[in-house]
């Protein structure tokens, strides 16, 4: 078992936000806001059968949706932010991220 550690980064301002870790829901909430001091809005640590996984995000507030096929022995953090163009940003990183 491996484990994926999702971070919603930047970008979110009381948004709704469900994430799909092969195709189970595992993340579903509203009021989701960025912490602009540590630009960190939420974590999500799942356990993960396999050695890939595909990660689907939708922000139903602002009407976007995104997705991302990793392979978890070359990263298994994912950094997602919504850009000012209206964009998902979905950055995978074998280093896990640090929060002050």
């Amino acid at each position: 078992m491996n484990n994926l550690h999702i971070a919603l980064q930047s970008g979110f301002r009381n948004d709704s936000v469900c994430i799909k870790v092969n195709r189970k829901k595992i993340y579903d909430k509203s009021g989701i806001t960025t912490n602009l001091v540590i630009s960190l809005a939420d974590t999500i640590n799942v356990p993960v059968e396999g050695q890939t996984a595909r990660i689907d995000i939708e922000v139903s507030t602002q009407k976007i949706k995104g997705g991302l096929d990793i392979r978890l022995d070359e990263a298994s953090n994912v950094a997602v932010s919504l850009t000012h163009d209206c964009k998902l940003e979905m950055i995978p990183s074998k280093q896990p991220f640090l929060y002050f």
